[in-house]
């Protein structure tokens, strides 16, 4: 049985069937915001295939208002992903990793619920992907990373992963189970975020850089 708190969720995804769906963002993961739904609770939103936006590509203040950016990493798939998967089912199924934002919407008043924030996906609006690169995900010390967020060139805040986000690949191996009891999986081409080392609201028109260090680059938007 499918949580309750998840009901909302559920219809929404009812409605856009498969083909909208690029792919997930993995919540609560990181941060404050660990465990602020309940204890071990990590719960799910989706990409949508036209919310997905290339590093450089320009996005209309006007088209979301109250945005924010998120400094996330996001994984691309070579092969489905078995339902109930493990952390080592999720090593072997991973194509690439990108630097990447979310773009957060804050649509939602003071009042809502749990299950209207879940309904809502956790606020996602959509991303935005740079260069991809393939490591080593066994040994590559993603706990190492530490990532600098700029606006026009000026540095707004700088996240060290160590102590601040859940490992990636138990975090994804963790929501596979709970997508499972919706009928879905990760699929091959999807992309996961995996949540966020910095979050900044974005104000006003600016560049929006997120530096990743020399292992996993850069990735830049504009909002005009």
């Amino acid at each position: 049985m499918v949580d309750e708190r998840y009901s909302g969720l559920r219809r929404q995804l009812e409605r856009l069937g498969e083909r909208s769906v690029a792919g997930w963002k993995v919540g609560l993961t990181s941060g404050r915001g660990r465990d602020s739904m309940g204890v071990g609770f990590r719960p799910f939103g989706f990409i949508l295939n036209d919310r997905c936006f290339q590093s450089g590509d320009s996005i209309g203040l006007v088209d979301v208002p109250n945005a924010e950016v998120e400094t996330e990493l996001c994984f691309r798939f070579k092969t489905d992903l078995c339902p109930n998967a493990s952390k080592d089912d999720v090593l072997g199924s991973i194509a690439g990793v990108a630097p990447a934002f979310e773009i957060i919407q804050l649509r939602l008043g003071p009042e809502a619920t749990l299950g209207d924030r879940l309904a809502d996906g956790l606020s996602h609006w959509g991303i935005v992907v740079g260069l991809e690169r393939t490591l080593d995900w066994r040994h590559f010390d993603f706990n190492g990373l530490a990532v600098t967020l700029k606006r026009n060139g000026m540095e707004v805040e700088s996240v060290a992963a160590a102590g601040h986000m859940d490992d990636h690949f138990r975090s994804i191996a963790a929501m596979s189970s709970t997508l499972a009891k919706f009928d879905r999986q990760i699929l091959t081409g999807n992309r996961v975020i995996t949540g966020s080392y910095t979050r900044q609201p974005v104000g006003g028109v600016g560049i929006w850089q997120g530096d990743f260090g020399e292992d996993l680059g850069v990735v830049e938007v504009e909002f005009a």
